[in-house]
C-alpha cells in the first residue's frame, strides 16, 4: 500500500467515525486497542508485545480534529514546568490552556485517600 491510498483510507475512516459521532451525540472516541488502532491507521502499529490488547499509543477522534496519543509516564511537576515555560514564552495559547486544566485535573486526582495511595500510578497510561 502506497502512502497515498494509506492516506486516503485513513481519511475514508476519519469520516465514518466522525459520523458515527455525530449520529450517536459524541463529542470524540478513543482507540485504544492494539486493533483498533491499526483499524483507524490502516495498519499502524501500537504495541511492545502482541500479548496484551492495549498498545503503547491511542488515536483520539473529535468531529473536527484527530490526534496520535503516546503513554508515556509523566509527572503534575514536568507539567507545572511545560506550562510555565509555555508562559513565559509568550504563549498563552490552546496548549498552555490544555496543560492548565490538566494539571488542575491532576493535582485533584492527587487527593486520594490512603486506601488507594499509589492505585493512580499504578495503572498510568
Amino acid at each position: 500500500m502506497t502512502d497515498t491510498d494509506r492516506a486516503s483510507e485513513v481519511r475514508a475512516k476519519l469520516e465514518l467515525v466522525r459520523g458515527w459521532l455525530d449520529a450517536h451525540h459524541r463529542q470524540a472516541v478513543l482507540f485504544r486497542c492494539q486493533a483498533n488502532f491499526a483499524w483507524i491507521t490502516a495498519g499502524g502499529r501500537s504495541h511492545i508485545s502482541l500479548g496484551e490488547a492495549a498498545g503503547v499509543a491511542s488515536v483520539l477522534v473529535g468531529p473536527d480534529e484527530y490526534f496520535a496519543v503516546a503513554r508515556q509516564a509523566g509527572s503534575v511537576r514536568k507539567l507545572s514546568a511545560r506550562i510555565a515555560s509555555l508562559e513565559a514564552g509568550g504563549d498563552a495559547g490552546r496548549e498552555s490552556s490544555s496543560g492548565a486544566t490538566i494539571l488542575a485535573l491532576a493535582t485533584a486526582l492527587q487527593a486520594h485517600d490512603r486506601q488507594t495511595r499509589g492505585h493512580a500510578e499504578r495503572v498510568r497510561v
